[in-house]
Order: structure tokens, then C-alpha cells, then sequence
């Protein structure tokens, strides 16, 4: 079994990659600025490790899921407006 700190090292890069892709079809779209990509990346890890943590230690997974991802739904719209 793997502790926390081998489950980040080892899914990060995955999931910068996937932030990448991601992020630079927004940029791609005049959606986000290309400029911002790699503090957007580190930051969204971030907020994606926190939520993955929140629902893993979550009573009722399932609700702490669609409130984290209700949550990330709100902050990707809200870097696409400004």
C-alpha cells in the first residue's frame, strides 16, 4: 500500500500532464491566457490532491464528491472570465 506522499510523486506528473492538455485547449480558445498555464497547473494540482483527499476521508463520498466537484466547476469557469 502506498502512503500519501508515494501517491502524490507518483500520479503529479500524470495529472500535470492532463492540466496541460487541458488548460491549453481554453488557450487555445482565447479562453485563458498561454502566459498563466504553469501557475494554473500547480494550482488546480493543488485543488484537485485537496479534493481527492477530501472525498477519500469523506462520511458520504458520494456527496463530498459532488461538492468538490461543483467547487471546481465554479473556479474553472471563473479563470475563463477573466
Amino acid at each position: 500500500m502506498l502512503g500519501l506522499a508515494d501517491w502524490m510523486a507518483l500520479q503529479a506528473p500524470l495529472a500535470r500532464l492532463f492540466l496541460d492538455h487541458a488548460l491549453r485547449h481554453l488557450a487555445d480558445e482565447g479562453l485563458i491566457r498561454e502566459k498563466e498555464l504553469p501557475s494554473l497547473i500547480e494550482l488546480l494540482s493543488g485543488a484537485l490532491q485537496q479534493a481527492a483527499l477530501g472525498i477519500a476521508a469523506a462520511d458520504d463520498p458520494q456527496a463530498a464528491r459532488s461538492i468538490y466537484a461543483a467547487g471546481l466547476d465554479r473556479l474553472i469557469k471563473g479563470l475563463m472570465r477573466a
